[in-house]
């Protein structure tokens, strides 16, 4: 979710078209569940949440502890999981601007800059 979102801040700060960059994302090594299901825009996939208020199918708070959880076992076995702890940042960031109780995916939202977006 953390790289769908980045992609799409890219994209959409650069003016491109979201329906466009989701069929290019399907096409390309970026096609994952997070882009089928959760590309972060109204209404280019139609049962996402940013199509639905946000609501969640993974509440953002809760996907924050399973991250947390991933990173005590890197800890505890020596595994450096520094991809996950930036993910977890950014969920920390949308908790915070009360996205919380949102799906996981309005993250996106943060890294977007759109504090408030609902």
């Amino acid at each position: 979710m953390q790289a769908t979102a980045e992609a799409t801040a890219l994209a959409l700060k650069g003016g491109a078209d979201p329906a466009k960059l989701h069929e290019v994302l399907l096409h390309a090594t970026g096609d994952c569940v997070a882009v089928r299901t959760r590309l972060p825009v109204a209404g280019v996939v139609a049962d996402s949440p940013a199509s639905n208020g946000w609501q969640p199918g993974f509440m953002t708070d809760l996907m924050a502890k399973d991250l947390d959880l991933a990173l005590t076992y890197g800890a505890r076995v020596g595994v450096p999981l520094a991809g996950t702890a930036v993910a977890r940042q950014s969920l920390t960031a949308a908790s915070v601007a009360g996205y919380g109780r949102e799906d996981f995916s309005s993250v996106a939202k943060v890294i977007l800059g759109l504090a408030g977006a609902g």
